[in-house]
């Protein structure tokens, strides 16, 4: 009679099975990153291969079919205390997180980043504190977001990364934004500009000009507001930055309709759910289906009614 021998896993060969797993998905999370958002500044682009996925669109496609599995893998990561692959992990779920508007995958990421970052220095400290109060922020937990916020400013002080602390002023800046108060968030946003306007960065301008037009609305500048938002559509468009069109776009047709131009309103609406489809950001272009329904249902009163427009205000 015959007996059978059961596997036995050594810990050390489980262990490293778990390594190669997380450093096999970090790889490709990265690469996909990449192509998802090509225009972010990275703090760590070492040993980056975006040539693993061809195009944004099979990026998007893997992206989104193992964000599981990619969370899973971050997770692995911080349990085997492989604390810099599980930032750099949940940074670049991030980013598939926000094209998705999966905001508890953000947020369960953002947290377990900042966990791990902590542990790699001052920079990664502040990106993920950076990341995860944008997720708060989105969210509508702006208490939260504040508290991250203002950590990620303390530590990109005490980097000197000029440009790492512009991004936490602007982010600050659309805090207050989302709270109403347009003198702190026109005070935050102004630093910001500063700071990238030192370094030259121009994306970082464009995304403060977007912010200071929604400010400018706010108050109700319309004039003001679409000189701001066209420019920086214009801007995001001639880049090739699709979901800052798509977002962009949201508020400046709001602009345009409280300025009684309802058909350029509409125009834009039209070229930015097309957009968002394009990209296959599909939550994004039902966004803004809705914001076009609303404005066609209620006209411009409709577009000034927080349950139609606080997610904009938030993105």
């Amino acid at each position: 009679m015959s007996s059978c021998t059961p596997w036995v896993v050594s810990r050390e060969a489980a262990t490293a099975a778990a390594e190669n797993f997380v450093a096999d998905h970090l790889a490709l999370a990265r690469a996909a990153d990449r192509h998802l958002d090509p225009h972010r500044q990275l703090l760590c682009p070492e040993g980056l291969d975006a040539a693993l996925f061809p195009n944004y669109d099979e990026a998007l496609s893997w992206s989104a079919r193992n964000s599981g599995v990619l969370a899973a893998a971050a997770r692995t990561a911080h349990e085997l205390d492989l604390h810099e692959q599980t930032w750099q992990l949940c940074d670049a779920l991030g980013t598939t997180a926000r094209l998705l508007l999966d905001m508890q995958l953000w947020c369960i990421t953002g947290e377990l980043g900042v966990a791990s970052a902590a542990r790699c220095g001052s920079a990664p400290h502040a990106l993920m504190l950076t990341r995860l109060g944008s997720c708060h922020r989105r969210i509508g937990d702006l208490d939260q977001a504040e508290k991250s916020l203002l950590r990620a400013e303390a530590l990109w002080k005490q980097t000197q990364d000029r440009v790492g602390l512009a991004w936490a002023r602007a982010q600050l800046g659309q805090l207050f934004l989302g709270r109403g108060d347009a003198t702190l968030a026109s005070a935050q946003l102004g630093r910001a500009l500063d700071g990238f306007a030192d370094v030259g960065l121009d994306r970082g301008v464009w995304m403060v000009h977007r912010r200071l037009g929604e400010v400018a609305l706010m108050v109700g500048d319309r004039t003001k507001a679409r000189s701001y938002l066209e420019g920086a559509v214009s801007w995001f468009d001639d880049q090739g930055d699709h979901y800052q069109v798509v977002r962009t776009s949201m508020s400046l047709a709001r602009a345009h309709a409280e300025t009684g131009h309802r058909d350029q309103a509409f125009g834009v609406l039209t070229h930015a759910e097309e957009t968002a489809r394009t990209q296959g950001l599909i939550a994004h272009a039902e966004q803004v289906q809705a914001l076009a329904a609303a404005l066609t249902a209620g006209g411009i009163g409709a577009l000034r009614q927080p349950s139609v427009f606080e997610q904009v205000g938030r993105s």
